[in-house]
Order: C-alpha cells, then sequence, then structure tokens
C-alpha cells in the first residue's frame, strides 16, 4: 500500500520469514509486474494475519515472527527477554498460516528465504 502511495521501500517485519515475497512487492512495476502486485499483495495480507495471533504488542508481534521462522527452521524458538515464547495454540495458528502460503508443510521447502518462489507458492489457487 505505501508502495501504491509513492513510497520507496519499507522495512517489512515479514521480511524475515519471506524474503523474497517483500523484494519482488518493491520490483518496479512493469507489464508483468502489475499482473502480479495483486497476488503479492494477496500473499502479504495473508502473512500479515500472523501479527494478529494473540495480543497486539510490539514484543508480542517479535515473538510472533520469530516463532514463523523457527517453524521454517531458520533459527530456533528461544526468545530473550522480554519477548515472551508464543502459546502452543499461537504457534499452530502461525504454522497454519505458513501451511497455507505454502512454506511449511507437505511438499515445502525448509528455508523459503531462498528457494521458494513467489509464483509457485500453494496460496496461488
Amino acid at each position: 500500500e505505501a508502495l501504491a502511495m509513492g513510497g520507496a521501500g519499507g522495512v517489512p517485519g515479514g521480511a524475515n520469514i519471506w524474503p523474497e515475497l517483500f523484494v519482488k512487492m518493491s520490483e518496479p512495476a512493469d507489464g508483468n509486474g502489475l499482473r502480479q502486485i495483486g497476488h503479492i499483495n494477496e500473499l502479504v495480507l495473508k502473512l500479515g494475519q500472523i501479527y494478529n495471533v494473540g495480543p497486539i504488542s510490539i514484543p508480542a508481534i517479535i515473538a510472533r515472527i520469530k516463532t514463523a521462522v523457527s517453524l521454517l527452521q531458520i533459527c530456533a524458538d528461544h526468545m530473550a527477554p522480554p519477548l515472551r515464547e508464543t502459546t502452543v495454540e499461537q504457534t499452530q495458528k502461525i504454522a497454519s498460516i505458513l501451511e497455507e502460503l505454502g512454506l511449511l508443510g507437505e511438499g515445502s521447502v525448509a528455508n523459503p528465504c531462498h528457494s521458494q518462489s513467489v509464483s509457485d507458492t500453494r496460496a496461488e489457487k
């Protein structure tokens, strides 16, 4: 949305989970890019649902991002104070979102940062 309003980029938390998605979002929109931008935005919004799993606060959102990258086997799930680990229920909800995006589960890649293509996601249905 910021790019559509003339912004030059951003520092999205979701880029920790799926950097390629946000790189694609910020690439210049040529003929092909304009067609893809709607799909990419849908994926960004779906990924953003992770922020709404549980109470809304900056530390809680950071913990959810860390839980997501932990589920993708990028890092450990250990939280340093003042962050608190996500609950089992919150972790399951985050895993479900990642599965819906095709980033986790059967047929997914362990690290979407390097090999999951934006156009190859199951969420493209």
